[in-house]
């Protein structure tokens, strides 16, 4: 009995102390403490760990025709990042830089396009299984495919393409490029 008297004793000890002044001091510290975490976890929330950028759309035609699957690139003249975009059956692309379709950063830019053949890579779910058989001692292949632009060459340079563009700090920035053979 004495083990379970003196259990007892220090169960109403603890009862007191968390029940009485001492626990709602303890209390009020914890929710301090809590309330400071969680708003100190909220301060930051407010910026973005990007550079701001601009909605940027356009349109790319070739002989007022659109072109599509065409990849549209804004290569910074500046301090700026790039940002590309992929034109759809209407010749229509929206820029990327850090997120899906959220532009680009203001300044200055040279505009190339280029367009490759589609490739449609057949899968498996949960992948193609590893076969020994498949090993080859071949080495490289001699000859590579080599995968050609479907429009004119001197789009996809830099030094060539004849585009810029300057996307300013709003979301107004819509451009036309109309390419040539």
């Amino acid at each position: 009995m004495a083990f379970g008297g003196l259990w007892d004793l220090r169960l109403v000890v603890i009862s007191l102390t968390f029940n009485g002044f001492m626990g709602t001091a303890i209390r009020r510290i914890c929710q301090t403490a809590l309330l400071l975490v969680a708003g100190s976890s909220l301060w930051g929330c407010s910026e973005s760990r990007y550079p701001p950028t601009y909605r940027v759309v356009g349109r790319v035609t070739m002989h007022g025709d659109p072109v599509d699957r065409a990849t549209v690139s804004f290569l910074p003249s500046g301090g700026q990042h790039p940002a590309n975009g992929v034109t759809d059956k209407r010749g229509l692309f929206e820029l990327s830089t850090f997120n899906r379709n959220d532009g680009a950063m203001p300044g200055e830019f040279v505009v190339t396009v280029q367009k490759f053949p589609f490739v449609q890579i057949k899968t498996v779910p949960g992948g193609i299984p590893y076969d020994p058989e498949n090993e080859t001692n071949a080495g490289e292949p001699s000859h590579r495919r080599v995968i050609e632009n479907e429009l004119p060459k001197n789009y996809a340079d830099p030094m060539s393409s004849g585009f810029t563009a300057t996307v300013l700090a709003n979301d107004e920035n819509r451009f036309e490029f109309d390419l040539v053979k």
